[in-house]
């Protein structure tokens, strides 16, 4: 066939496209991506806005090259009512969206299917709203932030179910049920939650609803791979360490974690259930000057694959008053023994200001790896 003939046919195939209804060109153009549906615009002036009246939206706001703007116009003109078109399904990808943008779309009332592939999702509650329950469900969700400024508590309840999820920050002292049902696997977490556990009143056998809520709770995160925990999460953990046995956080490689008071005493406890840790930062705020605790326990990471230790206090001592120096090894003596004696595999200890009055003892403790050193952070 010569390139005559070609372009000839090519023509009478487009003359016998052309030539179906409109309804019929955009059942065929509802097939292809919004993007290549758009494209068929400059065929002629029959096509130019044909692709208005497709009923399917396929959208990447990505393709727009964070052009706000323009990407706004394209969806208030295919989804502008003059059109008066029947949208079927709506298809949205989008970095960053608020949800009065979602609602705006979403409460059109011949819309039948809408799919949102969000991947960031930032909540923040404040003391006039009235949401109860706060339940995501996302299989394309990677960063979900929740913020809570009230402290009432009544039957409030967080639920999660995101298997991508990488990245969940979750500071939240009202809500009473906190459900995980999936995030993804090594997801780094930040977590500063009460579980409906007021301050003096401690965890105990009685609250079953509780513990068992606590116990899915943390299996829930037991997949991660970085975590940091506030102290107050972490007293009630502790009180829950006291009737239950913690799960395995086998995928957990970094620590992050804040002990008030008397709670470090579960420091062991915790470290024998992440048995591949590599990097740890404990804080202690108000470390008893002189405790009896039990470090018997050397945990299994301490001779597998903790290397990186960094330790800070802040002490709960009025330093105005003429202190007594304390009878026996000081608290944070006994931390950094425990260390030092017992991980095999340290390559480093770094310790706050808060240490440098005892730094010369703490440098004279033998070491159970011989390439560990020493760092003192002012």
């Amino acid at each position: 066939m010569d390139s005559e003939t070609y372009v000839k046919e090519n023509q009478r195939n487009y003359d016998r496209l052309s030539n179906l209804p409109d309804s019929l060109l955009c059942k065929i153009l509802s097939d292809f991506s919004t993007k290549e549906s758009v494209r068929t615009s400059v065929l002629s002036k029959r096509w130019k806005n044909l692709w208005l009246n497709v009923p399917s939206l396929d959208l990447d706001s990505i393709k727009f090259r964070d052009d706000d703007d323009v990407f706004f116009s394209f969806m208030d003109r295919f989804l502008g009512s003059e059109n008066e078109q029947h949208l079927e399904r709506f298809k949205l990808i989008y970095e960053f969206v608020t949800l009065m943008f979602i609602m705006r779309y979403a409460m059109m009332g011949w819309l039948r299917c809408l799919h949102l592939y969000i991947r960031e999702l930032t909540i923040v509650r404040d003391a006039n709203d009235s949401l109860v329950a706060v339940r995501v469900r996302s299989q394309s969700l990677k960063r979900f932030k929740i913020e809570c400024e009230r402290y009432e508590i009544d039957g409030h309840a967080v639920e999660i179910d995101a298997p991508r999820l990488e990245s969940m920050n979750l500071s939240d002292h009202m809500s009473e049920k906190i459900i995980i049902h999936s995030i993804g696997p090594s997801a780094t977490v930040e977590i500063d939650v009460l579980f409906g556990v007021f301050y003096a009143e401690p965890l105990g056998p009685d609250d079953s609803s509780k513990i068992t809520m606590l116990r899915e709770f943390l299996t829930g995160l037991s997949t991660v791979g970085d975590i940091t925990i506030s102290f107050d999460t972490l007293n009630i953990i502790h009180d829950y360490c006291e009737m239950e046995q913690l799960p395995q956080f086998s995928k957990l490689s970094y620590l992050e974690a804040c002990f008030e008071g008397t709670s470090w005493e579960m420091l062991p406890t915790l470290l024998e259930s992440c048995p591949n840790l590599y990097s740890i930062i404990l804080d202690f705020v108000c470390l008893p000057e002189t405790e009896q605790v039990d470090l018997s326990l050397v945990p299994q990471c301490f001779q597998s694959s903790l290397e990186y230790v960094e330790l800070k206090t802040i002490d709960g001592v009025d330093m105005r008053k003429k202190e007594r120096p304390p009878r026996g090894v000081s608290s944070k003596m006994k931390i950094a023994k425990y260390f030092l004696e017992n991980c095999g595999a340290l390559q480093e200890l770094t310790l706050k200001r808060c240490f440098c009055n005892i730094i010369n003892q703490i440098e004279s403790i033998p070491r159970s790896s011989t390439g560990c050193e020493i760092f003192m952070d002012y």
